[in-house]
């Protein structure tokens, strides 16, 4: 009937709801761990350990990457003269040709380094390998050893809202130092020089 009118009401709406980006979470687990071996005096690119990353939905960016000796390390921090991240493209564990440049390049400080990655993309489609390789120094420690691990997940840095699922126990094993192949290495002996020695005299030990 156009002669009905309705009740009187005030405005009515809703409460306003804030749209957050959503929270993704990202794995970090091993990827290769290549077994206890020599490695040599001046030696690049050596290969300690892969770590692999895999995002639960959306693309997350990796801000940096922490890296501590392992507890049973002994070679101080200046014999090891660089700590790089490398792209593991083709996820093969090795340091090809074509993914020869450093993502980030460090030093060990108090037998840390973090690394900045300055927002390494990893998709939620595909898992992305990082390996940890250092170089070492031409007067390295002989029989010293040297390993990496990222502590936990405080070790991996993302952006808020996004996080790094919890882990422990990830760590490479211990690589020893050994004198370059084919390097000549000289180590004092006890030697006792006569005193005197004659004019004339032969083979007269003077240094050992």
């Amino acid at each position: 009937d156009p002669t009905d009118l309705g009740a009187p009401f005030n405005t009515i709406q809703s409460t306003e709801a804030t749209i957050v980006q959503t929270r993704d979470i990202l794995t970090v687990s091993e990827q290769v761990k290549p077994v206890a071996a020599d490695v040599y005096r001046g030696q690049t690119d050596v290969v300690l350990y892969g770590l692999r990353l895999a995002a639960s939905g959306n693309a997350i960016l990796v801000n940096s990457i922490k890296l501590d000796k392992t507890t049973t390390s002994t070679l101080t921090d200046p014999y090891v003269t660089a700590v790089k991240l490398y792209d593991d493209a083709d996820q093969d564990g090795k340091i090809d040709a074509d993914e020869s440049t450093p993502l980030a390049t460090g030093r060990f400080t108090s037998g840390a380094v973090t690394l900045s990655l300055g927002g390494y993309a990893v998709s939620g489609a595909r898992t992305r390998d990082v390996l940890v390789a250092v170089d070492l120094s031409g007067s390295a420690t002989l029989n010293a050893k040297i390993g990496v691990r990222p502590v936990d997940e405080t070790s991996v840095s993302v952006p808020s809202p996004d996080v790094v699922q919890a882990f422990t126990g990830l760590t490479s094993d211990d690589m020893t130092v050994k004198a370059s192949t084919g390097a000549l290495t000289a180590e004092p002996v006890a030697v006792t020089t006569p005193d005197p020695v004659y004019q004339s005299q032969t083979q007269a030990p003077m240094l050992g």
